[in-house]
């Protein structure tokens, strides 16, 4: 008696292997002409560029008292026995 196979993934395991066969379909090769050139190099324009600059902040807000939150919640593990 011959015994058939049959795959129990589940809706998961079927999304699964369809992004793993997508992603293998995804990574298929090139032409080979494409595979010898460089990409273009990207221009930056000054208008997208920025400076961060190391300094120490002085100003701001003065904050006094105690932090405490508005709400509070106690954990507790359950142990099952």
């Amino acid at each position: 008696m011959m015994a058939s196979a049959r795959w129990r993934g589940g809706p998961a395991g079927r999304r699964l292997l369809t992004a793993g066969l997508v992603l293998v379909a995804a990574c298929g090769g090139g032409d080979e002409e494409e595979t010898g050139q460089a990409p273009a190099p990207a221009v930056i324009g000054p208008e997208n560029l920025a400076v961060a600059l190391d300094t120490v902040l002085t100003t701001g807000p003065l904050l006094s008292g105690t932090l405490e939150p508005e709400l509070a919640a106690t954990v507790r593990a359950e142990v099952g026995g």
